[in-house]
């Protein structure tokens, strides 16, 4: 399954193999058949593929960090948006009871409603960076440049103009969080007894703020 997942092995992926073969083939029997093709496939993969599980969040220390790397082969479906309609979290170092402890799970939750037959999307990277750092960002770990209508419309900013009734504007101010050194996204909780919650979370700092629209 793994090896079907997106990611093709370039020039840095297929030194990276090389070496990495040298290491770890003497420690596999020759049955194995561990190449260097297949590695530099297993890198490729991992890089386009994984999801970085965080560090836990700190107002006042740097901002958080990976401490590790999973893929989840579903999670990977989601295609990237700079203007999302969900966002991923994780818990893995909550201390909530409404959720499992050290879990290494990710909740797919969404931001806003979604009609029925549009396609849901996360953003790849926090959704308040700026156009230039979002661009170079796809093309080097995800192969791409985005076409969407925030980055077209970004592209030919010239930094003077007041774009506040822009409607990825009044996105981000709504759900980017105000917490400092954060800068996550905040979703609703999800419903209880049917009832949207009007409550929304980051998940970046777990911060919580009442959605007042």
């Amino acid at each position: 399954t793994f090896l079907y997942l997106h990611g093709t092995p370039d020039d840095a992926i297929l030194d990276a193999a090389n070496f990495l073969h040298s290491l770890i083939s003497p420690l596999f029997p020759p049955q194995a058949q561990l190449s260097v093709d297949l590695i530099a496939q297993l890198l490729a993969k991992d890089r386009l593929n994984s999801f970085g599980l965080m560090d836990p969040y700190s107002p006042d220390g740097p901002q958080r960090s990976i401490k590790a790397y999973a893929i989840y082969p579903k999670a990977t479906f989601f295609n990237h948006d700079c203007v999302p309609n969900a966002c991923r979290f994780d818990y893995v170092d909550s201390t909530n009871d409404d959720y499992e402890h050290n879990s290494t799970d990710i909740v797919i939750r969404l931001i806003e409603d979604v009609d029925e037959g549009k396609e849901v999307c996360i953003s790849y990277f926090r959704i308040g960076r700026d156009y230039c750092t979002r661009k170079r960002i796809l093309m080097e770990d995800y192969g791409f440049t985005c076409g969407c209508d925030r980055c077209k419309i970004e592209a030919n900013w010239d930094g003077e103009e007041n774009n506040s009734d822009l409607p990825h504007v009044r996105f981000l101010s709504k759900y980017v969080c105000e917490r400092k050194n954060c800068a996550g996204t905040m979703a609703p909780l999800p419903p209880k007894d049917d009832v949207p919650s009007n409550v929304l979370e980051c998940n970046f700092c777990g911060n919580f703020k009442i959605d007042a629209a």
